[in-house]
C-alpha cells in the first residue's frame, strides 16, 4: 500500500499527464482499501464467533456474542438464544433439584417418625402380650385351685 502511495507522489511530481494515472491509482488505492476493510471485518467477525463458541465449549456460559458484520448478526443472535435458552433451563433444573432435595429430606423426616411410630407400636403389643400371658397364667392358677377345692371336697 505504502509503496503504491510512493508511486502516486512520484508520478505527481515528475510527470506532466498525471491526472489520468493520478485518478487511476488514487482509486484502485481506494478499492483496494475497502476490500480490505470489507474482509478484514469479514474475518474479524468469523475469529470473534469461533473464539466465543470455544470460550463457551469450555464453561463461560455468561458469553454474549456480538459482531458488526451483517453476515454474521444472525447467527450471533441465534447463538445468545441458544445460550439464553440454556441458562433458563439449567436454572429450572437447579430449582427442581432443590425442591427435590426439600421432598426427600421431608419424606426421611417422616420415615423416621413411622418407624419411631411402628416400634412404640410394637412394644404396647409386646406389653400387652405380657399382660395377656399374665393374665393366662392367673387364670390357669385359678383353676388350678378351683379344681383342687373340687377335689377335696
Amino acid at each position: 500500500m505504502k509503496l503504491l502511495l510512493a508511486g502516486v507522489l512520484f508520478l505527481i511530481f515528475f510527470n506532466n499527464s498525471v491526472s489520468f494515472y493520478f485518478y487511476f491509482i488514487l482509486g484502485g488505492i481506494v478499492l483496494l482499501e475497502l476490500l480490505s476493510y470489507i474482509f478484514k471485518n469479514k474475518t474479524d467477525s468469523k475469529k470473534s464467533i469461533e473464539n466465543g463458541v470455544e470460550e463457551v465449549a469450555n464453561g463461560n456460559l455468561s458469553k454474549k456474542f456480538h459482531t458488526k458484520n451483517k453476515a454474521y448478526d444472525k447467527i450471533a443472535r441465534n447463538l445468545n438464544k441458544i445460550l439464553d435458552n440454556y441458562r433458563g433451563a439449567l436454572s429450572q433444573i437447579a430449582y427442581s433439584s432443590q425442591k427435590i432435595l426439600g421432598i426427600t429430606n421431608d419424606l426421611a423426616l417422616a420415615t423416621n417418625e413411622t418407624n419411631q411410630s411402628i416400634n412404640e407400636v410394637a412394644q404396647a403389643i409386646e406389653s400387652i402380650s405380657i399382660g395377656a400371658e399374665e393374665q393366662k397364667n392367673k387364670v390357669e392358677e385359678v383353676l388350678s385351685m378351683n379344681n383342687n377345692l373340687k377335689l377335696l371336697s
